[in-house]
């Protein structure tokens, strides 16, 4: 308190913000110094904020400010952090693009800002710069030892950034998103360099390295550890349309060709050293047509989303030596033909295919040890067959969703024990399914609306003990069906608008007990079968059909029409 009057960082509120502040949480009040503005006091609370340009006054109650706090607060221009805030999570205003100015009470023990940039107390580490100032050029001051986890993300304005050689680490996604910054200059005394830190910047040509540093070189404006053996970053302004990649390199790191558009061909040597490529590594390389792998490399892995969206690959050959492919590894590669996975992958992980809409051919090897197909594994593909090998025992909810498959070959000495929820959802052209005696979960909307399929095939020695609620649901086709006496429960709308199911079949000796509600319903070709053993009949489970059943053991007063 100088005065009388606030001060934040040197700064007096009075002379910024033209007004006493308010304590009232949500209160706005106008201000005026050039513009008409809104002041906001926030609470820790809200999450509506005005939709004008205000400045925001952290109360003195919060403690702390999270993600997603500020996620919808596209107008704050400043904010002034409380002396009671403690805690700032990294990268809490991303989302604030017209964020100018963030100052901070004199009072609070733990950040200060310099000129509308916040730091900790100390002002050793830069936290966040914020995304809609508009100067071009920035110098880091000279106290500064960390440049903090998303400190510049967003920060389109800024052509260059000059960092002092008192800074040793540089966080995750540091400078990610900074479009216009055009190079980067890395002083002897950084250590450390998280990853995604330079991704999304767009013009960014040449990242450059003092000699002297002992972890970090470049080569051709590109970031490599002091030995060259780990790809860090690859400037996404490139504009050359191929990249051979060192034989020496053993790691191509995460998100190391983020971003890079222009990025048309990639081609490791067969001499190459290559055992890993990180996740991310290649997303939203839209350009990327070619990524040629030798057959015989000893490369290990391939991390989760590390060619989501290279939209314009149609050639990748994955060696034999490949062990692990990551979740979404190839998500939305839209223009995949065709790949062969290597018989030593263990598990297809979630998503890891979804949405390569031309994939027609994926190839198993018969000597794969693959175990599991993950959920959403192949969602929207364009594959017309699929052969599960024996070893596989679980195929994932939605894992060949709204595929264009027509047969499905599941072998009769498969060791597969669940069909996951949604798993063949919406494939409109299969027609017929032989479902393995090794199976004992059928998930729920499985087949849902898979209106070719005219045959499913269990046979009476399956160990099938459940059937989901809307399995077949609206299988229009679908003609015949036979309950292996293994099944206890048919769920709720299991059956539901098989308008063409005519016959189901169980015996004398089933062990069904449930029924579930409308698990029937408008099975309008369907002929009488015995439920006589059935326990529990639910409401609806024969709603719309024109037969009469025998009810048999069913509970009294069970809501099921036509029993």
């Amino acid at each position: 308190m100088k005065n009388g009057v606030v001060f934040a960082s040197g700064v007096a509120l009075g002379a910024i913000l033209c007004s006493a502040l308010t304590n009232k949480p949500g209160g706005k009040i106008r201000l005026y110094g050039g513009n008409k503005l809104v002041q906001f006091t926030y609470d820790g609370t809200q999450t509506e904020f005005p939709e004008e340009p205000f400045r925001c006054i952290v109360a003195d109650n919060v403690t702390s400010i999270n993600n997603g706090d500020f996620s919808n607060s596209s107008f704050l221009t400043a904010i002034t952090i409380s002396s009671s805030v403690k805690t700032i999570e990294e990268g809490v205003f991303s989302e604030c693009a017209s964020l100018t100015t963030i100052l901070v009470h004199d009072e609070n023990k733990f950040f200060s800002s310099i000129d509308g940039v916040l730091f900790n107390k100390d002002n050793t580490s830069l936290l966040i710069y914020p995304r809609g100032k508009t100067d071009t050029n920035y110098k880091i001051p000279s106290s500064v030892t960390t440049v903090g986890d998303f400190a510049f993300i967003y920060c389109t304005s800024l052509t260059t950034v000059d960092i002092p050689s008192s800074v040793t680490s540089i966080g995750e996604t540091a400078f990610g998103g900074c479009s216009s910054l055009t190079s980067i200059t890395i002083p002897s005394s950084v250590t450390i360099i998280r990853d995604y830190a330079f991704a999304e910047c767009y013009s960014l040509r040449t990242i450059t390295v003092d000699e002297n540093n002992k972890n970090f070189t470049s080569d051709c404006g590109i970031l490599f550890n002091k030995d060259k053996t780990k790809l860090l970053s690859y400037p996404s302004g490139i504009i050359s349309k191929r990249y051979d990649l060192p034989s020496d390199v053993k790691i191509i790191g995460d998100g190391a060709f983020y971003g890079c558009t222009s990025l048309g061909r990639v081609d490791v040597p067969d001499d190459s050293k290559l055992k890993s490529i990180g996740k991310g590594a290649f997303q939203e390389c839209s350009s990327l047509k070619s990524f040629y792998i030798p057959y015989e490399l000893k490369l290990k892995s391939i991390g989760s989303a590390a060619f989501i969206n290279c939209s314009s690959l149609t050639y990748i050959q994955l060696p034999k030596s490949v062990k692990s492919i990551g979740p979404s590894s190839f998500y939305g590669c839209s223009s995949l033909p065709n790949i062969e996975i290597p018989y030593g992958i263990k598990s297809i992980e979630d998503y890891s295919f979804r949405n390569c809409t031309s994939l027609t051919t994926f190839i198993i090897p018969d000597d794969s040890q693959l175990t599991s197909i993950g959920s959403g594994a192949f969602q929207s593909c364009s594959l017309t067959s699929i052969t599960i090998p024996n070893s596989v025992t679980s195929i994932g909810s939605g894992a060949f969703q709204n595929c264009l498959l027509t047969s499905i070959t599941i072998p009769a000495a498969s060791q597969l024990t669940s069909i996951g929820d949604n798993a063949f959802e919406n494939c409109n052209s299969l027609t017929t399914i032989t479902i393995s005696d090794s199976v004992t979960t059928i998930g729920s909307k499985a087949f849902f609306y898979c209106r070719s399929l005219t045959t499913v095939e269990i046979s009476s020695s399956s160990q099938l003990t459940s059937i989901g609620s809307d399995a077949f649901f609206y299988c229009t086709s679908l003609t015949t069906v036979t309950i292996p006496n293994s099944v206890t429960s048919i769920g709720e709308n299991a059956f539901n608008g098989c308008s063409a199911l005519t016959t189901v079949e169980i015996s004398a000796s089933s062990q069904l007990t449930t029924i579930g509600d409308y698990a029937f319903a408008n099975c309008t070709s369907l002929t009488p079968f015995d439920i006589s053993n059935v326990k529990t009949v639910g409401s609806g489970a024969f709603d719309g059909c024109k037969s009469t059943f025998t009810k048999g053991g069913a509970k009294r007063g069970t809501k099921c029409k036509h029993v």
